[in-house]
């Protein structure tokens, strides 16, 4: 006590971010909520950083080429260009053309690559009715790992 007989008393540490008493049970779950989103989103980010040196390490390693080497030829090539050339091939592979056309579009729209070609090349790869089924498929998938994308590994707190 002090001469006025005033007790200092501890205040509970604030976890609200208002400046007043510890928050509510519902505030803290919140809390903990974003903790638990953030750290699946950490882990989610490290694995796609993983994924992507390990393709890229592949790539290297069926090519022959060393790294240095291996970014030069992928900053050169000609993403429009690579569609054309993916038509030519899923063409070719019959009934798998499917699953990897599919891929190949998901990818494209989750880079912002144009998918125009894809997406004309569709009905002539499969016929119009199963060209459209395959393109709106691919792409609500897209859609959806892009939302998942932007959701987990790119929010700020």
């Amino acid at each position: 006590g002090g001469a006025l007989g005033l007790v200092a008393q501890e205040q509970p540490e604030d976890f609200s971010g208002r400046g007043g008493r510890l928050g509510s049970v519902s505030e803290i779950e919140d809390v903990e909520d974003q903790s638990r989103t953030q750290a699946i989103g950490k882990a989610i980010s490290k694995g796609l950083v993983g994924l992507a040196v390990g393709t890229f390490l592949g790539y290297c390693a069926y090519s022959g080429q060393r790294p240095d080497e291996a970014v030069a030829a992928i900053m050169a090539a000609d993403p429009q260009q690579f569609l054309k050339d993916a038509i030519v091939y899923i063409d070719s592979l019959g009934p798998l053309g499917y699953l990897y056309f599919s891929a190949i579009y998901v990818v494209a729209e989750m880079l912002a690559i144009p998918a125009i070609p894809l997406t004309a090349s569709a009905g002539y790869l499969f016929g119009v009715p199963m060209g459209t089924a395959v393109v709106l498929v691919s792409a609500t998938i897209a859609a959806g790992a892009a939302f998942l994308v932007r959701r987990l590994c790119l929010r700020r707190v």
